[in-house]
């Protein structure tokens, strides 16, 4: 042990201490005086590494006051009462050794007791489920809430949402590319009013794990519809966005004309694309049974085998002008239709779409490889001498495997193995 002050004229980097004789450690030095009247204390000069001895040896024994105040805060000033620190990966390299022996040892396998299991290639693949929240919104403006409404596909947990009465144009471009909607995990691709006037347009905004991509847009007298094409693995969704305007001194269409052109250009929708969906903003009033031309346009989706989802008002008036249809008996199917509360006048519809991923089976098919083909030379490997003795159905065999074994030589068979979906269309 240790005791004394330091002397400020001692070297840099170094204290002077007085060491403590054996009496004066069994007495403990709280008790000692500063001269021992023995006479043993003797004065010597310590470094670093030796003054750090003693904080180890201070550690244990905490009732002990080794070192004055004056000596602590000069050792302090010459800042050679810090340990040298050690790497944060200090052993990292030994645990990570010792870790994976024993890991190899918890998976030692003897190879030689596998054995190889066949696979049919010809096996059918069995469907899977695959889940979409999908939205709808009309948003009147949307460059006034694309960060609020950014916020709410999020908490809404919305994959896929269409918008319609964006109010965007041609010059809206520049603002695509920039807006939130169009970054950090999303995507928006839009439509525009084809007369160029204020209002309208469609668009959707997805998340960008999805593959969209859009395939048709159409301008109709009545309403403005776009379609759009969700690819997944084994199969994929058709997503149709409709928007009819309202009655206005501008817009003077009858749901009458509405109803027939609508029906007439779903016709080739419904033939030629499985699972398909379609909503938007029809601006029909479906949940007034009064209203006549209404009801006759329900019954005539019914009949084309259309089944709407929306039951709840979508308006802040009370009616449902938003809807969602599907094909009746066909993939995909909505589920947990709801309405949220939203910012302009119409509410925000979400719902869960199920789709079933297309049954895949490994077929086989066999064709001939005519890349090379020599037609003269075929002609001549062809030629074969026949006799006159032999019947007409000996000749016609002879020719067939005559032409066989030349059609194997200048164009051999080729045989493929192709995956093949197998659609149900309603």
């Amino acid at each position: 042990m240790y005791f004394s002050n330091i002397n400020k004229s001692d070297q840099p980097n170094s204290a002077s201490v007085t060491r403590a004789t054996p009496q004066h450690r069994l007495a403990g030095i709280a008790h000692c005086s500063k001269q021992d009247q023995v006479g043993h204390n003797s004065k010597h000069v310590y470094g670093r590494e030796q003054l750090l001895e003693v904080g180890n040896m201070v550690k244990h024994r905490k009732d002990l006051k080794i070192l004055s105040v004056d000596v602590v805060s000069r050792i302090r000033s010459l800042k050679i009462q810090r340990r040298r620190k050690r790497g944060k990966r200090a052993g990292y390299e030994q645990r990570r050794r010792k870790m994976m022996a024993e890991f190899e040892q918890l998976r030692n396998v003897n190879h030689n007791n596998l054995i190889s299991i066949g696979v049919d290639k010809d096996r059918h693949i069995k469907s899977q489920s695959n889940n979409i929240v999908i939205g709808l919104a009309n948003v009147q403006s949307i460059k006034n809430k694309a960060i609020w409404f950014k916020q709410m596909l999020i908490e809404e947990e919305i994959d896929i949402c269409v918008l319609t009465e964006t109010w965007l144009n041609d010059n809206s471009d520049q603002w695509i590319e920039s807006t939130e909607l169009n970054k950090e995990g999303f995507k928006m691709e839009k439509s525009n009013r084809a007369d160029g006037r204020k209002g309208g347009g469609i668009a959707i905004v997805y998340r960008d794990n999805y593959n969209i991509k859009q395939v048709e847009e159409k301008h109709m007298t009545t309403y403005h519809s776009v379609k759009w094409k969700l690819t997944m693995k084994n199969t994929h969704l058709h997503v149709v966005g409709i928007y009819r305007p309202p009655p206005s001194d501008t817009n003077v269409t009858t749901i009458t004309q509405f109803t027939d052109e609508f029906i007439e250009s779903l016709q080739d929708d419904i033939i030629n694309s499985a699972n398909l969906v379609i909503l938007g903003d029809f601006n029909i009033h479906i949940d007034d049974k009064d209203n006549g031309d209404a009801q006759s346009y329900v019954e005539c989706t019914e009949a084309i085998g259309l089944e709407q989802h929306v039951d709840c008002y979508t308006h802040k008036k009370g009616h449902t002008l938003d809807h969602i249809y599907t094909l009746v008996g066909s993939e995909p199917t909505v589920q947990n239709c709801q309405t949220r509360d939203f910012i302009s006048d119409h509410r925000l519809i979400r719902a869960d779409i199920n789709i079933q991923r297309n049954d895949i089976k490994r077929c086989t098919s066999t064709s001939r490889c005519y890349k090379n083909f020599q037609l003269d030379n075929f002609k001549n490997d062809l030629m074969f001498d026949w006799s006159e003795e032999s019947t007409l159905q000996e000749l016609v065999q002879e020719y067939k495997s005559k032409a066989e074994q030349c059609m194997n030589k200048h164009a051999p068979e080729v045989t493929k193995s192709d995956k093949k979906e197998n659609r149900v269309v309603v």
